[in-house]
């Protein structure tokens, strides 16, 4: 038996994800979403807004339910069942699960019935190995799984099993890779960071298959209070939909912005939320109040993750003890799932509790989410609606 060492505290974790689906609407709430949805061009590149109010289409004519099934990780026992800190994970054409532990540095595979199957890399700066694991991607195009290390500078190519292949430098594309994701022909979307004298600012990259050349990048700039030095909050959540377009989430707002693969903006998804804060760094201390944190689509419909910060009012912190006061002892954070139709008309929310963070999905619609307090662990769970199983064919893919 083998004790868990104990967790660091941290600040704010964004955890990306793959939803799953729920059944069609009727006609006669296509035609209240008609109501309640205002369509608009955006002076932004003529991109389409859609303006959603907090009022679910739904209703209270149906209920939602996530009915636990599985859980992989304790508290104390063997080592192929215990994690120290899951940043993320992703699934392959056979729903085997991928565990990212970024404490270890290492990743875990599990079969679809969470039996454990192995565990490959270690701390370091050799072939196979680690000193930073952000995120994990398991490839359609080519069936490989990519780990961007950004200390390293390099992205790590496996294969299925968890053997190493190659690592690809990263030096070219400036900047420190965070987030990985794929488009169905191939291309491959970057996230990072970018550091310049007393800033940083954050970058979407899309580059070809083989990750040598960039084809397009875009860079945004989001509110934030910031006292000590300029510097720009990332995006809450980045990723790739349906195989063919991209989406970002804003940290300081209620909103979804949707590419094509040139990062040319298509739509731009808003919903009234009455929580919203602006992030805030104070002299090397940074902090995000709320975001849409993730966002995955499966047969047409769409799911995102919402938390939030039970307060009517956030003061503009001068000090950072006075930050790190308030996210330690005083910020007490909510989450929820937010349903969405095809045409990103808002349907219904679900509460989850709020140390749980929606992860992915597998190819049978099953949730997947993290848990790292009290300690961490993987829970899958189905999703029910009046008492009917709702399984579903994902169209998107996964990290």
């Amino acid at each position: 038996m083998k004790e868990r060492p104990l967790m660091a505290k941290t600040i704010s974790a964004v955890f990306g994800i793959i939803m799953m689906v729920m059944g069609a609407s009727c006609s006669s709430e296509k035609g209240r979403a008609a109501r309640q949805a205002d369509l608009e061009k955006s002076a932004d590149e003529n991109a389409e807004t859609i303006l959603n109010s907090s009022k679910g289409l739904w209703g209270e004519d149906r209920t939602i339910v996530l009915e636990e099934e599985l859980s992989i990780g304790k508290e104390y026992g063997d080592e192929s069942e215990m994690f120290r800190y899951i940043r993320g994970i992703t699934f392959d054409v056979e729903d085997n699960l991928y565990v990212n532990d970024s404490y270890e540095l290492v990743v875990k595979i599990y079969d679809e019935q969470g039996k454990f199957i192995k565990t490959f890399g270690r701390e370091g700066g050799g072939p196979g190995e680690f000193e930073t694991i952000d995120d994990i991607h398991w490839c359609r195009y080519d069936n490989l799984l990519y780990i961007p290390d950004r200390r390293n500078n390099r992205i790590n190519q496996f294969s299925r099993d968890g053997k190493f292949i190659k690592a690809i430098k990263t030096r070219k594309f400036k900047i420190r890779v965070q987030r990985i994701d794929s488009f169905e022909d191939g291309k491959f979307m970057l996230s990072g960071i970018r550091f310049g004298g007393d800033f940083a600012d954050y970058r979407i990259i899309v580059a070809d298959h083989s990750l040598e050349n960039i084809i397009v990048e875009y860079g945004e700039d989001f509110p934030i209070h910031s006292v000590g030095m300029d510097y720009f909050p990332n995006f809450a959540d980045v990723g790739i939909i349906s195989g063919t377009q991209l989406y970002y989430t804003s940290p300081s707002a209620y909103e979804i912005t949707l590419f094509d693969q040139n990062l040319n903006k298509c739509k731009i998804i808003k919903k009234s939320h009455p929580k919203m804060f602006t992030p805030q760094y104070v002299r090397g201390f940074y902090s995000d109040f709320n975001g849409v944190e993730n966002m995955a689509k499966v047969n047409g419909n769409y799911v995102v993750g919402v938390s939030y910060t039970n307060a009517k009012e956030i003061p503009l912190f001068q000090q950072k003890r006075e930050l790190v006061n308030f996210v330690d002892n005083d910020k007490e954070t909510s989450y929820q799932l937010d349903f969405f139709d095809v045409d990103f008309r808002f349907l219904a929310s679900v509460k989850i509790p709020s140390e749980r963070r929606l992860a992915g999905a597998d190819s049978k619609g099953r949730l997947y989410f993290i848990e790292n307090d009290p300690f961490p662990r993987i829970i899958r769970c189905v999703l029910k609606t009046k008492g009917i199983k709702i399984y579903s064919q994902a169209l998107s893919s996964v990290r």
